[in-house]
């Protein structure tokens, strides 16, 4: 099916999120060069010298793309744009090295996207200066060809994800798209509106959601989801707290107000005093569920770089699998967090290779990843 003829069954069925495992996840976001280095943060007109160097790839979709190709046996592409020079040659290497097949559209004479970031060891924040590139005329991506390439992906169900960069890309990418089961986005400063408005699952940081409402929880939670009426899923992190989803009983639309509200405002006092692992039934059959981020000693968190990024692939990648919000809560979370143990934003993404927490390789194996009902 093409997405558009989806609303019906989205405000019919329990959750808008895919019922069966995609064929693959089609992601348009952001690739860049990340040039890292560990230093505290100097004050104005001030030097100082850094601990460390480093030359890694980077970006809120492609870092997504990343954490899923690591960890979840699951096809990935990026859409993605890029300069000519050599920034993004490297920046599609990496990728396609990690098993991302990335399809990136380069511009001529532009540069490829650069984010300058100093990790602070003393604080453990980072701080990030970020060049953006070039974005692509409708006329050079209708000869990119993103029809034939989408017609090349082996499968006949996709799940489309977007960071909320290139809006031409994105619009040529669902224009063309075909067999998609779920759609999902990010909530990004500035960058937000456009793709919000066609997704059933919207993630979004607790700074940016708490920004949306004015310094208010609950204004944020209404205005989130006037840009998104039809999500039926959201996902909030709450940086070394952990995360909390709400899943809706269908898209936010086609739920009165007054019942909303009830919802909301009871997942903002479940969330408040939640701890461990907890869920609530809430109204109208909607469910909140939390997850606590998975503890790493005070040593062991290095940077936080990418920590959102990977959290997004892996909850997203887990729910084009089939997953239950469960599931993907708890290898969200923990992606995120290891993501924490190194420098950059991939560096500490785990592997299917690597020893797991019990909990997380339950929610990965392949009977958990066969129905959203929970």
């Amino acid at each position: 099916r093409v997405h558009g003829e989806t609303q019906l069954a989205m405000e019919l069925t329990p959750a808008c999120v895919a019922s069966r495992r995609c064929d693959a996840m089609v992601c348009v976001g952001v690739a860049c060069l990340d040039l890292l280095m560990v230093a505290p943060l100097p004050a104005p007109d001030t030097k100082t010298r850094a601990s460390s160097y480093s030359r890694l790839g980077g970006g809120n979709g492609s870092t997504s793309m990343v954490a899923i190709s690591r960890l979840i046996e699951l096809p990935v592409h990026l859409f993605t744009v890029v300069g000519s020079d050599s920034e993004g040659a490297g920046i599609v290497a990496e990728l396609e090295s990690e098993g991302v097949q990335t399809h990136a559209l380069r511009l001529d004479g532009a540069n490829s996207p650069v984010s300058f970031v100093i990790v602070d060891p003393n604080t453990h924040t980072r701080t990030i200066v970020h060049m953006p590139g070039g974005e692509a005329s409708a006329e050079t991506i209708e000869r990119f060809g993103v029809s034939a390439r989408l017609a090349a992906i082996p499968g006949e169900s996709l799940w489309l994800h977007f960071d909320g960069r290139f809006h031409s890309l994105v619009d040529a990418v669902r224009a063309a798209a075909r067999g998609v089961v779920g759609v999902s986005a990010e909530v990004e400063r500035g960058a937000h509106t456009p793709v919000l408005a066609f997704a059933d699952v919207i993630l979004v940081s607790e700074a940016i959601f708490i920004e949306l409402g004015s310094g208010d929880a609950f204004a944020g939670f209404k205005a989130l989801f006037r840009l998104a009426p039809r999500a039926c899923v959201a996902s909030v992190t709450l940086g070394a707290r952990g995360a909390f989803v709400l899943r809706l009983p269908r898209a936010v639309a086609g739920i009165d107000g007054a019942v909303l509200d009830g919802i909301l405002h009871t997942t903002l006092q479940f969330v408040g005093s939640a701890e461990g692992v907890q869920e609530r039934e809430l109204e109208a059959g909607a469910v909140a569920y939390f997850r606590s981020a998975f503890p790493l000693a005070a040593h062991e968190v290095v940077d936080t770089t990418g920590a959102g990024d990977s959290y997004t692939g892996a909850f997203v990648g887990m729910l084009a699998c089939g997953a239950s919000i469960r599931a993907a809560l708890e290898v969200a979370t923990y992606v995120g967090a290891r993501c924490c143990t190194a420098v950059g934003g991939r560096a500490g993404l785990p592997r299917r290779t690597d020893p797991l927490p019990a909990s997380v390789a339950a929610a990965l194996a392949p009977q958990a990843q066969q129905s959203v009902r929970n």
